[in-house]
């Protein structure tokens, strides 16, 4: 019992040594972790703004095309009322 006692309080010291070897490796990692996230929440955040930024712009954008496309109609109208009225013409 003894030797086995001995034994598992070796094991233990070595958990403990290859704890403490790898702890600050595991709080750096944290760190940098928390670095990206509040990285990723600053992109995030762009992102947003630019997506809300080109939804308003391309509502405007959209609106000229539909002016756009109304020009054109009218335009092609008027071509044929021309082109049927001088067919009509002696």
């Amino acid at each position: 019992m003894e030797k086995l006692d001995g034994r598992i309080r070796n094991h233990d010291r070595e958990i403990e040594k290859m704890c403490n070897h790898h702890f600050q490796g595991f709080v750096d990692s944290i760190t940098e972790l928390l670095k990206v996230r509040g990285e990723a929440q600053k992109l995030k955040s762009q992102v947003t703004e630019t997506n809300l930024r080109l939804q308003e712009d391309g509502k405007v954008l959209i609106s000229s095309m539909e002016e756009l496309k109304q020009c054109r109609v009218q335009q092609r109208n008027i071509a044929t009322t021309v082109d049927k009225l001088t067919h009509c013409l002696p």
